[in-house]
């Protein structure tokens, strides 16, 4: 789901988030990355977590960063932060991440 009020995009993660999800998503971020200053993810409800879904992530947050603009991983599932923990890139997501 993703929700948009004045220069802030709140994007809610939900089930799959892997390769058969990531195009889709991909498109709708970028409909919006101009108008937007700040970017929340909640990955709260993700069950699935692939290699493709962590790259769109370390995009995002790369694309945000250069373009000055902020991003916040909040409520990540035990899937994601599992992946993570196991791809030892939690670096990547220091201070970023929120678990509110």
């Amino acid at each position: 789901m993703i929700s948009l009020e004045e220069n802030q995009l709140r994007l809610t993660l939900q089930n799959e988030f892997n390769i058969y999800s990531v195009e889709e998503l991909k498109k709708s971020l970028e409909e919006s990355f101009d108008v937007v200053q700040n970017f929340i993810v909640s990955l709260e409800e993700v069950q699935s977590f692939d290699s493709s879904a962590f790259s769109l992530l370390v995009s995002l947050k790369k694309e945000a960063v250069d373009a000055g603009k902020t991003i916040t991983f909040i409520n990540i599932s035990t899937e994601v932060q599992d992946y993570i923990e196991t791809m030892n890139v939690l670096e990547l997501f220091e201070g970023e991440v929120d678990n509110e």
